[in-house]
């Protein structure tokens, strides 16, 4: 699995426990605003089968359409804050894994704006190194994830490379060293 996937695939993750919250609260909302309209539907059936006054039936009316404008209002205010972004995120992905070729052909304003936004601070160059109070966030947990993607390769670990291959042989007698076969 790519970096570019293992980024878009914790990007998505946490957008996802961020907005559990309000897609539960718009899942309240269709469900009271369904209560709301099958108590007003119930209290027709009982007005027609004459089991409550006509009076009656205009006050369950009037309380159940208040409480259908409010929690439709809800609904619409809450329906406009949805963000589709997996679209947004693909077109950020796609973006930052051609971030060299977009540099490199960039003009002068354009390079200025990416290295802006990876450095949102002052940047300096001394003559030899360049200086900057800190990073952009999106940018240092990148590096990290990167780091930490490339410490768990699977395969041949460089500290242990140089151990002896000699093993020593076990048993009463002092140990010897034994060889392995192909020596």
């Amino acid at each position: 699995m790519g970096e570019l996937q293992i980024y878009k695939d914790i990007i998505t993750g946490i957008f996802q426990a961020r907005t559990r919250d309000q897609k539960e609260f718009r899942e309240q909302l269709k469900f009271k605003l369904e209560v709301s309209h099958r108590r007003m539907s119930k209290a027709r059936d009982l007005l027609l089968d004459g089991k409550i006054e006509a009076d009656d039936y205009r006050i369950i009316k009037i309380e159940c359409e208040k409480a259908i404008r409010r929690l439709e209002a809800k609904s619409t205010a809450t329906a406009g804050q949805k963000l589709d972004i997996k679209n947004l995120l693909n077109n950020a992905l796609k973006n930052l894994s051609k971030l060299d070729v977009l540099y490199e052909s960039g003009a002068t304003f354009q390079k200025r704006k990416i290295i802006g936004s990876m450095f949102p601070e002052k940047l300096t160059f001394d003559g030899l190194h360049f200086r900057t109070i800190r990073v952009n966030e999106a940018v240092a947990l990148m590096s990290l994830i990167y780091r930490n993607i490339r410490g768990q390769k699977k395969g041949t670990n460089q500290k242990n490379i140089n151990l002896s291959r000699l093993v020593l042989e076990a048993g009463l007698e002092p140990a010897r060293t034994l060889l392995p076969t192909g020596f």
